[in-house]
């Protein structure tokens, strides 16, 4: 059909490849989210956010296959403009092949961002990368930090054809890489509790915060955890504002 496959099997989302239980997000709250598809079926696989000048943020892990080997330009479509993955919205191919941090890891997980750009005409807000002052309280343990996604709603369930979102309580860095065998640092953010999380396909999406006048900023990018909602195990982010100074040099913005 002319419809986007909306499902993934558990072949292309792992229990790693990091909503619910999520809202749905109303039209224009978060017009920055895009969702990432797969040109052979049009299935999502992951999300992104626009930062400006069609540039969009995700993580690193969403462009490699199963085989390690890194997706082209040509087999990815950005959705943005909806909430629904069925219909409306644009879709933009991207005009250049995904760039990913030199240092991202596999293994441990390390330096999962990404950049991919699409069409600088694309009619499309851009969210605010939170600075310095903003994000120590924001990411201080017990705040909430919203995270959204058209992920699936239940571990290894199916993905949402909406929009959702979630506030997720952040969980300090210590504990949560305790947690995670050592594997969490400071350039990473870890936020959920119990049944409130991030989940498979909502990789590369945004964690945001809210500001003094109520805007929302940038704070995360959705990259890893075990499972969906269990306990004891946190979603892990990559922690935006420690490669401030990688994505303006990709960038320029």
């Amino acid at each position: 059909t002319n419809q986007p496959l909306i499902v993934s099997s558990p072949d292309q989302l792992s229990e790693w490849d990091r909503i619910l239980p999520g809202k749905p997000v109303p039209e224009y709250e978060i017009p920055w989210q895009v969702a990432l598809l797969d040109t052979t079926y049009g299935g999502l696989f992951c999300g992104g956010t626009h930062i400006g000048e069609g540039w969009i943020l995700t993580a690193a892990h969403c462009f490699f296959d199963e085989e390690k080997q890194k997706l082209k330009k040509s087999q990815i479509v950005v959705l943005s403009g909806t909430t629904n993955l069925i219909w409306g919205g644009q879709r933009s191919v991207p005009v250049i092949d995904p760039i990913t941090h030199e240092d991202w890891n596999p293994e441990t997980k390390a330096n999962d961002i990404a950049l991919i750009r699409i069409s600088g005409e694309v009619p499309l807000e851009k969210a605010s990368l939170v600075d310095s002052v903003l994000e120590s309280s924001l990411i201080s343990a017990g705040s909430n930090l919203r995270v959204s996604g058209w992920g699936t709603t239940t571990e290894n369930g199916d993905i949402s054809t909406k929009l959702l979102k979630a506030d997720v309580p952040v969980v300090p860095t210590s504990s949560c890489s305790q947690a995670y065998g050592g594997m969490v640092n400071e350039n990473q953010i870890c936020a959920g509790k119990n049944g409130v999380d991030s989940c498979q396909g909502d990789s590369g999406g945004p964690l945001a915060g809210l500001d003094g006048v109520g805007k929302s900023v940038l704070v995360g990018v959705v990259s890893f955890g075990r499972g969906c909602g269990r306990e004891g195990f946190p979603g892990v982010y990559t922690r935006i504002f420690k490669y401030r100074d990688w994505i303006q040099d990709k960038t320029n913005i």
